[in-house]
């Protein structure tokens, strides 16, 4: 939008631009296009309200203004100055104050169909030598005072189909212009000239028309116009020729004007003559006498508007018909036609033809007839001089009479009865039998000249083949409005079950003929009761073959006039998919065979019966099986350790049958001669040390069997048995010594694999794994205590439990009858424990906690109480210098690892002994005093060293006798807890044992807790003989917390710390470190316990002691009882075995006698264990 600017748009010397849709309201000029603007296109823009112009062309070419608004400007819309060739199209220029559309000095440009309303002035106006233009289609309406105006010298314009209306002055003026051409205009309603010519010659005024103005045409000082062919419309005065000399005709018969008020001979136009002087007779649709007006004449005037386009008025032709006339416009007759004709310029000639016949003619009147049945076509007209007549077209439609009458029948009263006329229609046949109590008749089409108006059904009840209705029935019309013609079949719905009806059809014309001859009729028996549904034969749920037979019993189709059953249907339906039509069989056949089936698919039948009224009976019973033509595959999977070959624990052997269709129905199998049969899986555990066979197949529950299959093992669970045997010099006091020397020999055996090799290890302690292998007799010679450890490995990789076989090699170098090895130990003095006058004796119990798994004891969960065998014990004095320095007199279970396998301590050692299969050994010492009992128990499931220990003093010593003899003997109880948690990680505990209340309730808890932040679990152990109420909730320390009890399957119980045990219970309660203090606390475990009303308090103290503040050194050693252990010789020899074979064996022990070689230092001389006797 564009406003109060001298320009809203302006063009200056620029060409082939788009002005579209803008608005410049308000400017001094609208849009402008100035000096050679070319080629541009204004297109829906709005120019309105300027000072000036809205649309302003000056000197400009072939610009196209089109659907532009230029309105209410001060001086014009639309302003062409000097610009030629350009097109004005549908345009609006109204209101403006001076002129809607001006051209000024502007040629060869055209206006189409533009529209200029209530402008100021003029509503079109050329002027000044605007030449050539073309003005064609505009509207030009009440404009102040002119609607097109030529001026000045605007020569060779067109003005064609314009509509000039109402204005004060003229229509349209020509001033002082000549050789424009006038043609096709409506000018009306102006206060003076239609069109007025001044001053102006040579221009062409033809085929306007003028009406409702004052004057239509009015000429002043105008000459050698032609002014011909026009529609003069009377209202003040058809033409005023003022000073002029002007052509109103033209040479005959093109003629003159057409005057409103000289066109009937009482106005004085005859038109009996015609010619070129209108002398000759006949007329000729002029005027015979000229038409005068003031100032000329039109010497030959045409009576007719537009006379010399048409040639005069035509004639006009009437048409008379008589004849029988029958319904619809029908004639039951021949019709005879007249024909006249009236009117024209000359007398006129009648032309007429009958369908596609030959045209006739002939003056008026005419008569004929039109015969023959069928729709006939008339065609007539009048034809006068030139003046031709509109065709007229004439249907006549005729059908002969027909002698017969309507029925007498509701709703056709008062005619013939009913049962005498019988339909001529004919019905096609609706078969034999309904089963809905709804029939639809069809018939054909019946032919008639005037085609059928309706048809009517009747019907009645039949028994009679030939269609005769029932005694004293009579047809009822059930159609009683009729049917269309165009409808040729009728449902007839309601009809009852086991009867007969019988149907005819009639036919009324559309000329009122009833066609009612021609025996037709239609007869169904209506059967609405469906068969009843047979009962499909059972299958087996699964078969073996690609074909089988489904059969089913009779159905029957009850009902007096039942249509009996015509077919059965057979439906399948494969894989659970939709079924499906598979076959139709006869009555008599009720069973088929279904061939081709397909492996692994299952197939479902069902069937129904259909009757001769196609009635289908609801559906039978389904019945289906599932094709298995495939034997089950049973595969064998063995289980259990082997090695080379051989299977060194029980076997379990796992027959899993598979079968994809239908399933495994019982596995066959034979094991070591025993036959047997279940269902799959089947597990088998064979046991027994030797070979074994174990044969097997399957079969499916669709009768498939496989071929029978095989396997073989062997099995070899018994390690080896070695045997030592000692020769030397025996020392006679000292049962297992001998003198200076000895020599072991090893012999091996294995019934079933057979023996691998025998490996041995030396050592003073009786803890060393063997791992040197075994060649040939092995010679003593070390004084002191000598243990030969042995173990054998078959080929299975069964290991032997190591043995040992003591051997003490003493000497008498002073020959004083002393051994030299004893004689520091007891100092000579016998006593009932083996030459010393007191002993220790140690027990070592171990007490698995396995949550991970259920059973009994080892890798079973609760608690389990096993002693320990080959458990090596050491007494130390803890008044020895060496000892007291390296770990002071009271050093903490955290350190008894270390101290175990400080080989500095020789000295302190001053007792040792070895577990039996009892869990107990006695280790003889010289005296009583201050000592620490280390005890060291190798777990070989774990390859861990577990060190557990208890200080004692010379009170623990109590006298007793031995053998007659006084003796003081120190008895200890060592506890080592295992814990197996459910993640399978192992910690390993040295516990007390605690009888809480005599034998009734025992419970066994760690020697110490060691802080290290991890959330460490710590047991305690209760096992009660009778039934025991248990409180654990009294004075938890800071730091601890309970989680719960725990059942002997390793299932958490409660987590409360209350427990009530029944008689035999075993329960394990988890205390777990949580936290660090400083210092770090006691655990005191208080239990409260309650039995039979009577409670008791225990205090139960576990010493505490913070991992971080142990030297590193120390930590490393004692995490040997909690984390691992160094280099395992014995649990790497049953890895190798039992993983890459007897190369790898050898490789490994090789390895472990270096490793061992290397970290082991040489024994001190310090004697010790035992006394000789003398």
């Amino acid at each position: 939008i564009i406003s109060k600017f001298s320009y809203g748009i302006y063009l200056y010397s620029s060409s082939n631009n788009t002005l579209t849709n803008n608005t410049a309201n308000n400017n001094y000029n609208g849009i402008y296009l100035y000096s050679s603007s070319n080629n541009n296109t204004l297109s829906n823009n709005t120019a309105n309200s300027n000072t000036q112009r809205g649309i302003y062309l000056s000197s400009s070419l072939y610009n196209k203004i089109t659907n532009n608004t230029a309105n209410n400007n001060i001086e014009h819309g639309i302003y062409l100055a000097d610009s030629s060739k350009n097109t004005l199209s549908n345009n609006t220029a109204n209101s403006n104050k001076q002129l809607g559309i001006f051209l000024d000095s502007s040629s060869n440009n055209t206006l189409t169909n533009n529209t200029v309303y209530n402008n100021s002035q003029y509503g079109i106006y050329l002027y000044y030598n605007s030449n050539n233009n073309t003005l064609t289609g505009n509207t030009a309406y009440k404009n102040k005072y002119r609607g097109i105006s030529l001026y000045s010298s605007s020569n060779n314009n067109t003005i064609s189909n314009n509509l000039v209306d109402s204005h004060e002055n003229h229509g349209i003026w020509i001033y002082t212009s000549k050789n424009n051409y006038i043609t096709n205009n409506i000018v009306k309603n102006s206060l003076i000239a239609g069109i007025r010519l001044e001053h102006s010659s040579d221009n062409i005024v033809t085929n306007n028309t003028a009406q409702q103005n004052r004057y239509n045409i009015w000429t002043y000082y105008a000459n050698n116009n032609r002014i011909f062919n026009n529609n003069f419309y009377y209202y003040v005065s058809q033409i005023y020729s003022d000073f002029s000399s002007n052509f109103f005709n033209v040479t005959y018969p093109v003629g003159g004007n057409y005057f409103s008020n000289y066109d009937t001979p009482a106005e004085g136009c005859n038109d009996v003559k015609s010619g070129p002087n209108q002398d000759q007779p006949g007329g000729d649709c002029i005027c015979d006498t000229p038409y005068s007006f003031t100032g000329g004449k039109d010497w030959l005037p045409w009576a007719f508007p537009n006379g010399w386009i048409s040639g005069g008025a035509p004639p006009v032709s009437n048409i008379t018909l008589v004849g029988e006339e029958g319904e619809n416009g029908w004639y039951l007759s021949n019709v005879s036609v007249t024909l006249t004709a009236s009117g024209g310029c000359q007398p006129p000639v009648l032309h007429w033809k009958i369908d596609d016949g030959e045209e006739q003619t002939g003056s008026s009147p005419q008569a004929f007839n039109v015969t023959g049945e069928g729709v006939h076509t008339l065609e007539y007209w009048a034809v006068s001089g030139s003046a031709v007549e509109e065709h007229h077209f004439q249907i006549i439609k005729i059908e002969y009479y027909v002698s017969t009458v309507a029925p007498q029948s509701e709703p056709f009263p008062g005619e013939p009865p009913l049962s005498i006329w019988t339909g001529a229609v004919a019905i096609n046949d609706p078969g034999m039998w309904d089963n809905d109590g709804s029939v639809t008749l069809t018939w054909e089409p019946l032919s008639t000249p005037s085609g059928v108006a309706a048809y009517y059904v009747t019907r009645c009840q039949t028994t009679d083949p030939e269609g005769d209705c029932l005694i004293g029935q009579q047809p009822q019309v059930i159609t009683e409005e009729g049917l269309p013609s165009t409808q040729l079949e009728y449902t007839d719905t309601g009809l009852a079950d086991n009867t007969k009806y019988m149907w005819t059809v009639i036919a009324l014309s559309n000329a009122g003929n009833w066609y009612l001859f021609g025996p037709h009729y239609a007869d169904v028996i209506v059967d609405k009761t469906p068969p009843y549904p047979p009962v499909v034969d059972s299958l087996p749920t699964y078969i073996n073959t690609a074909e089988v037979t489904v059969s089913w019993s009779e159905s029957t189709d009850p009902g007096v006039l039942a249509s009996g059953v015509k077919l059965y249907n057979l439906f399948n339906s494969v894989n659970s998919g939709a079924f499906y039509l598979l076959t139709q069989t006869t009555p008599a056949v009720r069973e088929y065979l279904h061939s081709g089936l397909s492996h692994g698919s299952s197939y479902a039948y069902k069937v129904n019966a259909e009757d001769n009224a196609d009635n289908v009976g609801n559906e039978s019973n389904t019945v289906s099986t599932t094709v298995d033509m495939v034997a089950p595959t049973t595969t064998v999977e063995l289980f259990g350790n082997i090695n080379n070959g051989w299977y060194t624990t029980p076997v379990s052997v796992i027959l899993e049958c598979t079968d994809d269709i239908s399933g495994c129905a019982q596995t066959f199998y034979t094991a070591d001669g025993i036959q047997q049969s279940g269902a799959s899986p089947i597990v088998l555990k064979v046991t027994g040390d030797g070979s074994h066979s174990v044969t097997f197949y399957s079969a499916d529950y669709a009768g498939n069997t496989e071929s029978q299959k095989s396997v073989s093992f062997s099995i070899d669970t018994t390690p080896p048995t070695t045997t030592a045997t000692v020769t030397g010099t025996a020392i006679t006091e000292l049962p297992g010594w001998y003198r200076d020397s000895a020599s072991v020999t090893l012999t091996a055996t294995d019934a079933h694999s057979g023996v691998a090799q025998t490996f041995y290890c030396i050592d003073t302690s009786n803890v060393c794994t063997p791992n040197t292998a075994y060649t040939g007799s092995i010679t003593l010679t070390t004084l002191g205590l000598n243990y030969v450890r042995f173990a054998s490995i078959d080929v299975a990789g069964n290991l032997e439990t190591p043995k040992s076989q003591f051997v003490g090699i003493d000497t008498d170098a002073d020959n004083d009858g002393y051994w030299d090895y004893n004689v520091d130990i007891c100092d000579g003095v016998a006593g009932p424990f083996t030459g010393c006058p007191v002993a220790d004796k140690t027990s070592v119990e171990l007490h698995i906690i396995d949550q991970a798994k259920s059973g009994a004891c080892e890798g079973g969960a609760g608690s389990c109480k096993l002693p320990l065998e080959f458990v090596e014990i050491r007494v130390y004095d803890r008044n020895n210098p060496t000892f007291q320095a390296a770990y002071g007199k009271n050093p903490s279970g955290t350190l008894y690892a270390a101290i175990f396998d400080d080989y500095n301590l020789s000295s302190a050692i001053i007792g040792s002994c070895l577990t039996d299969s009892t869990g107990s050994c006695l280790a003889p010492e010289p005296n009583t005093g201050d000592f620490l009992v280390l005890a060291r128990y190798i777990d070989f499931s774990t390859g861990k060293n577990i060190t557990i220990g208890r200080p004692k003093s010379a009170s623990d010593f109590v006298a007793t006798t031995v053998n007659g003899m006084p003796a003081k003997l120190a008895t200890k109880d060592m506890q080592v807890i295992k814990t197996i948690q459910k993640d399978g990680t192992v910690s390993y505990k040295g516990g007390s044992k605690t009888v809480v209340t005599g034998s009734e309730l025992t419970v066994i808890y760690p020697d110490n807790v060691v802080w290290e932040d991890n959330n460490e679990l710590y047991p305690f152990i209760f096992t009660s003989d009778v039934d025991w109420d248990v409180n654990l909730c009294l004075n938890v320390p800071s730091g601890y917390k309970i989680a719960g009890f725990y059942d002997d399957a390793g299932n958490l119980v409660s987590a409360s710390c209350m427990q009530t045990f029944l008689s035999g219970e075993t329960k394990t309660a988890l205390f777990v470190l949580s936290k660090t203090g400083s210092p770090e606390p006691e655990f005191d475990a208080n239990l409260k316990v309650k039995r039979a009303g009577l409670a008791k308090q225990v205090k139960l103290k576990l010493r505490g002691a913070k991992a971080t503040t142990v030297a590193a050194a120390v930590k490393k050693a004692q995490l040997v009882h909690e984390k691992g252990v160094p280099f395992n010789p014995l649990a790497a020899i049953v890895g190798a075995i039992s993983g890459d074979g007897f190369a790898l064996f050898v490789a490994l022990m090789v390895a472990t006698a270096v490793a061992i070689a290397a970290t082991l230092k040489k024994p001190s001389t310090t004697k010790h264990a035992r006394k000789g006797r003398r």
